[in-house]
């Protein structure tokens, strides 16, 4: 009775520790899986953070080229103001400045055609045929050098702004220096990378080519506006100095023919139709010579000819490897990876389609700037040519009759006759441009086309595109 009665409560005991075993087991089972409930991250979560050292990087090159690309258009903004006040002032300057020499040639027409008539020379309507000219060609040497003195201040507020040449292309080259560390950084990655698939890397590597392009595209496009704003700047000033240089030619040879009629000294008339002739010839070269010079101040590793061919190049690679991403991201539909590149191509497609537009715009200046040129260059020629012959006829008439003004009256009522003609065309000439500018403003302005809101406008939507990679 005593050994039955010590088994059953041993087998009691093991029960009970049985039940306390099994109920300390689920326990703990129920903890760890609560636990791990709590912390386990999902599967986007460990693909997101396997991504995230390739996106962060991938960000700041992109930063970067965005930023390359704000520095040039501000450059460009700084450096070549749209003005409407300035065509204005200068059309003014040489208006005056056409309307006193033809103020002045008509006098001499007059003056000429009464000589022929009554063989007589009168030396004081001479006199006054030559000051309205040379007081006009006064004011445009004033308007000349009050277009030089603005264009030096502007040179030196956009170099105290940090936005000249010098600085702004010291900064596109710090910004490229760190992208291309940064490239090189994630190529590194992706060569050593054992957590990414075959596909990954692929996409991966995809985006690389298309970083590469865009790099390349910036540097081109900063590149470019650095050529334009060169070659506007000396062409224009160029343009000032000649224009100044044939004007004050002119004024001195009107002071001359003034000083030969009052002192009525007929060994000045050479030399004073010599100024004449020389002032024509600077009038007819200036529009080429100018532009010559615009040409010529060019960083010639990036003139059109050489950089329009590696533009088209760069923007064909980006179209390529831009289409090869998209169809290897299109593999990924719904995966996390997708996910992460959607801010970015849309990035790449908006730079892409910017570059085309780009690439249309840069043609369409092109063309009109053309245009521009060749009417500069016939009217100057033109007008040129007239005032050479009125120089020349008068240097031939006071060589052959040095003492009969009225037997060289013929030669020089033709040579005067000549430059009033195309001193009118001169004015017409002012007069169309500047009414075609101030339409050509209007409309744009209702437009809201202005090229200073262009630039502005495109320099905010680049902020816009890099607000998706500041989150």
């Amino acid at each position: 009775m005593k050994i039955a009665f010590k088994w059953d409560l041993v087998l009691k005991i093991a029960v009970a520790m049985q039940l306390v075993l099994a109920i300390n087991f689920a326990g703990a089972v129920a903890m760890c899986l609560a636990s791990t409930e709590q912390t386990s991250p999902d599967v986007h979560q460990l693909s997101a953070n396997r991504y995230a050292e390739l996106d962060s990087l991938t960000a700041d090159v992109l930063k970067k080229e965005l930023e390359i690309e704000r520095l040039s258009l501000r450059f460009f903004l700084e450096a070549t103001p749209a003005n409407r006040w300035k065509a204005w002032r200068y059309f003014l300057f040489q208006e005056s400045n056409a309307a006193g020499i033809e103020a002045g040639l008509q006098v001499g027409i007059v003056e000429r055609a009464r000589q022929l008539a009554h063989q007589k020379v009168g030396r004081r309507d001479l006199e006054d045929s030559l000051i309205p000219q040379m007081v006009g060609q006064f004011v445009g040497a004033a308007g000349d050098g009050v277009e030089l003195t603005l264009n030096a201040i502007r040179a030196f507020e956009t170099r105290r702004k940090k936005l000249d040449e010098k600085n702004v292309r010291r900064e596109v080259s710090k910004l490229q220096a760190e992208i291309e560390k940064e490239l090189n950084e994630r190529t590194e990655i992706l060569s050593r990378s054992t957590s990414l698939s075959q596909a990954e890397l692929g996409i991966f590597s995809a985006e690389q080519k298309v970083l590469v392009d865009l790099q390349r595209l910036a540097q081109l496009q900063f590149n470019d506006y650095r050529n334009t704003v060169r070659r506007q700047e000396v062409s224009q000033n160029v343009f000032y100095v000649l224009d100044a240089a044939k004007n004050l030619t002119g004024a001195a040879g009107n002071l001359v023919g003034i000083d030969q009629q009052f002192d009525q000294r007929p060994a000045l008339g050479v030399p004073s139709n010599v100024l004449t002739t020389i002032s024509g010839a600077l009038i007819a070269a200036n529009p080429l010579l100018s532009r010559l010079a615009g040409v010529a101040s060019e960083h010639h590793q990036y003139s059109r000819k050489a950089h329009d061919p590696i533009r088209q190049s760069a923007i064909d690679a980006l179209n390529k490897d831009l289409i090869e991403l998209k169809n290897l991201c299109q593999l990924h539909e719904r995966d996390v990876l997708q996910i992460a590149m959607i801010n970015r191509l849309a990035i790449y497609d908006n730079h892409n389609e910017k570059d085309s537009d780009y690439v249309k715009q840069l043609k369409r200046e092109r063309q009109k700037a053309y245009g521009a040129a060749l009417n500069r260059v016939f009217v100057g020629g033109f007008v040129g040519s007239a005032k050479m012959s009125l120089g020349i006829t008068g240097i031939i008439a006071s060589d052959r009759f040095p003492k009969s003004p009225v037997g060289g009256a013929p030669m020089l009522l033709g040579g005067t006759t000549a430059y009033a003609s195309a001193t009118l065309v001169t004015l017409g000439d002012n007069l169309t441009i500047e009414v075609q500018r101030e339409l050509q403003y209007q409309h744009n302005k209702k437009l809201h086309r202005l090229p200073r809101e262009v630039l502005e406008e495109q320099i905010s939507r680049l902020v816009q595109l890099e607000t998706p990679l500041n989150k």
